[in-house]
């Protein structure tokens, strides 16, 4: 359904027992997914309402249908439904209670509800295996009692400006991939650190998020590390932060990203894993050197520089200790131009290709 200007009450989907995918969008004057009829009943007083929707429901969107402010508890008896969107809910203040009913509920995604204030007195589906909450500017706090997913393997958080803390929440003990973007006022993550499971961690343009999670040393299992515009880093000239967490000890680290460090001069030596095989560097606009941080990285196959020019400058001379470094790494990419060297002569010639980074 899609732009369905005047439609305030649906009625009679229950009876479409084939139906498995449901798409409800901008539809402005939606009121409620209760029947027409035993709506008029509940304004007496009378009972909670019945579902207009068919059970047999696997996949349902929500998107931008602006007066939808009911949330009816029989909704939590869509027993087959798998995944869950809720998009531009501007009239959303909280979730439905009995969210944990939904046993088949594997992917749950709400976003750009802005009146969304507060998550912590619902409960999650335990099978849930993602969850994702993105562009909800009230937002305070997140669902209650995380650790008890054991199911849930991917959680992203995304322009949430007004979520502070993390630091009495409790992450899933099974959580392989975990994604913090844009909370511009988060200061802390959870004190009971991250889960040895986890395997992705992106944190990108926290600006006042004062340091990376105690026990990140513990993190045995973890492959890539994406940290973009934090504050604990603004400021350093030698990735110090970084130092006391034991990075060189996680022997599965494969990639490190590092973005937005405009006062990052050079790397110390020993910061980074021996086996690391990706190593992103972009926008440190002063960033001199990475002679000593790579010079022990044996097994580095990709290295890709962005906009940073004296670093670029001085690569361009293809001469001199900083040059012999990268000139071993097969795959060099400084601002999206990959550098071809010959074995023989350690001439580099240059080829233009687009820059190939995935990033959660």
């Amino acid at each position: 359904m899609y732009s369905l200007n005047e439609l305030q009450m649906m009625v009679g989907l229950q009876h479409l027992t084939s139906l498995r995918r449901l798409v409800i969008d901008r539809c402005p004057k939606l009121l409620s997914l209760l029947d027409n009829d035993v709506e008029v009943g509940l304004r007496g007083g009378v009972g909670e309402g019945v579902l207009v929707l068919p059970s047999c429901i696997e996949y349902m969107e929500l998107s931008y249908c602006d007066s939808l402010k009911k949330r009816p508890q029989s909704l939590c008896n869509l027993h087959c439904l798998k995944d869950a969107m809720i998009e531009g809910a501007v009239g959303l203040t909280c979730l439905p209670k009995g969210l944990d009913k939904l046993t088949s509920l594997q992917t749950m995604t709400i976003s750009k509800c802005p009146n969304l204030v507060s998550l912590a007195e619902r409960k999650l589906p335990i099978g849930l295996q993602s969850f994702s909450i993105e562009d909800c500017h009230n937002l305070e706090s997140l669902p209650e009692e995380l650790d008890k997913l054991t199911s849930l393997q991917i959680m992203r958080i995304s322009k949430c400006p007004n979520l502070v803390s993390l630091a009495e929440m409790k992450l899933p003990i099974e959580l392989q991939s975990l994604s913090i973007k844009e909370c511009l006022a988060l200061e802390s993550f959870p004190d009971m650190g991250l889960p040895t499971t986890l395997v992705n961690l992106f944190i990108e343009k926290c600006g006042k998020l004062n340091s990376l999670p105690q026990g990140l040393h513990k993190l045995r299992n973890l492959e890539a590390l994406y940290i973009m515009e934090c504050s604990f880093l603004m400021d350093c000239k030698h990735l110090e932060p970084l130092c006391s967490l034991g990075l060189q000890n996680l022997t599965s680290l494969k990639s490190v990203t590092i973005v937005g460090c405009p006062d990052l001069v050079s790397i110390l030596k020993g910061l980074l894993p021996t086996n690391l095989e990706y190593f992103y560097i972009t926008d440190c606009p002063i960033l001199e050197s990475l002679h000593d941080g790579l010079s022990d990285l044996n097994s580095l196959n990709h290295l890709s520089i962005i906009n940073c020019p004296i670093l670029a400058q001085r690569y361009q001379q293809k001469k001199g200790d900083e040059w012999s470094k990268i000139a071993q790494i097969p795959d060099v990419q400084i601002d999206g131009r990959r550098q071809y060297f010959n074995e023989v002569n350690d001439v580099g010639e240059e080829n233009d290709i687009d820059e190939e980074n995935d990033k959660m």
